[in-house]
């Protein structure tokens, strides 16, 4: 089938430099069957693997847009060599001196959003600001916001990260829906997540997915159970003396850079023909552990929106 006529797309975002769970989540769907996907941003910063994330993303082909911390990455300086937060693992400064000019230069050049078309129906992905500055789509987002932001996009959906919260809501025709943070879970909840969307009924349906590991801590601080483990951060350190614009006060989306993708293959600043997506996670590339997969579920119906969140304990094909 055509990727013009695919009827399914996998959602992933802020996966903030978690390289393992990434790899997870692809091999979730991959096991899923879903060829396509799309990434909302936040690839990097606050984990400790962001070459390892980078690389896994972009083999994908799957097109990306920036996040505010890809933005910080892409387009801000780092701080001076013995700074204290300079030296912090995760932290802006640290990782873009672990990364490559070229790596960092992609960051830069993502674009703020992109539109695919899946079984007809147009979804527009965007990190944060879905054409409206002063609202992020979120679990309780007033109605009245959203019905607002559909009759100005006119789109079938509105994919966004940023909150690491997943939803999916319907209103003014348009479906909402986030698929959750990758990289970074909560103190009771450190699984993966991700969601798919696919038209089925003469429209699009939601679905949240959660990769049966605890692969995702929560930022800034460790549980308990996870105290003891050893962070191995990557070796490689860029040169000292990279530069690039300063962006110290930012503004998401502000460029309105928009990309269009009929057909969903296009690689957004890759351009080479890569493997299958079962090859990708199976391949070495010098990541962190393999995890064992257990995606599984539990229906959750709604008259409007149409979701299935999955939960560990009754393994299905999706």
């Amino acid at each position: 089938m055509s990727a013009a006529r695919d009827t399914r797309l996998a959602l992933i975002g802020d996966v903030h430099g978690n390289a393992a769970a990434l790899r997870a989540v692809l091999a979730a769907v991959a096991d899923a069957g879903i060829a396509r996907g799309v990434n909302a941003g936040d690839l990097v910063m606050r984990g400790t693997h962001p070459r390892g994330a980078i690389r896994l993303i972009r083999a994908t082909g799957w097109p990306t847009v920036i996040g505010n911390t890809d933005q910080k990455v892409g387009r801000g300086n780092p701080r001076p060599v013995g700074h204290p937060a300079s030296e912090r693992p995760g932290s802006r400064s640290w990782t873009i001196r672990r990364l490559d000019d070229e790596q960092v230069e992609w960051l830069a050049d993502l674009p703020d959003r992109v539109e695919l078309d899946v079984g007809g129906f147009t979804v527009l992905v965007t990190h944060g600001h879905p054409g409206d500055l002063s609202v992020v789509p979120d679990v309780d987002t007033p109605a009245t916001d959203l019905v607002r932001i559909a009759k100005k996009l006119r789109v079938d959906a509105v994919v966004t990260g940023h909150t690491h919260r997943p939803f999916a809501r319907r209103h003014g025709g348009t479906l909402f829906v986030n698929p959750g943070s990758v990289g970074e879970g909560t103190k009771d909840d450190l699984r993966p997540s991700w969601a798919w969307l696919e038209a089925k009924g003469g429209r699009l349906v939601a679905h949240l997915e959660r990769v049966d590991e605890p692969l995702a801590p929560p930022p800034l601080e460790l549980p308990p159970e996870l105290a003891h483990v050893q962070v191995v951060v990557e070796p490689f350190v860029r040169q000292q003396g990279f530069v690039r614009a300063t962006l110290d006060n930012f503004a998401m989306f502000q460029h309105q850079h928009l990309i269009r993708i009929a057909d969903g293959t296009q690689p957004v600043g890759n351009h080479k023909t890569g493997p299958t997506l079962q090859q990708i996670v199976q391949g070495d590339l010098n990541l962190p552990l393999r995890a064992r997969i257990n995606t599984a579920g539990r229906l959750i119906q709604d008259q409007d929106v149409g979701v299935s969140q999955r939960h560990p304990g009754n393994r299905q094909q999706l």
